[in-house]
């Protein structure tokens, strides 16, 4: 099966995310596993859903 990648300004709108800067962030911080094309950042939706299930913890569930 394909990754799903979604851009993260379509993730922002998660209740456990309480902003944009929040998300852009932890991205910054690599705390969200995702991939940086230019000035855009992308999310394997099964990894950041995955991250979401482990509370958010720096250590993503192994997918």
């Amino acid at each position: 099966m394909d990754e799903i990648w979604t851009p993260a300004e379509l993730l922002e709108h998660y209740p456990q995310l309480p902003s944009m800067n929040t998300l852009l962030r932890l991205l910054n911080e690599g705390q969200i596993p995702a991939v940086r094309l230019g000035r855009k950042w992308f999310i394997s939706r099964r990894s950041f859903e995955a991250w979401l299930a482990n509370s958010g913890t720096r250590e993503p569930a192994a997918v």
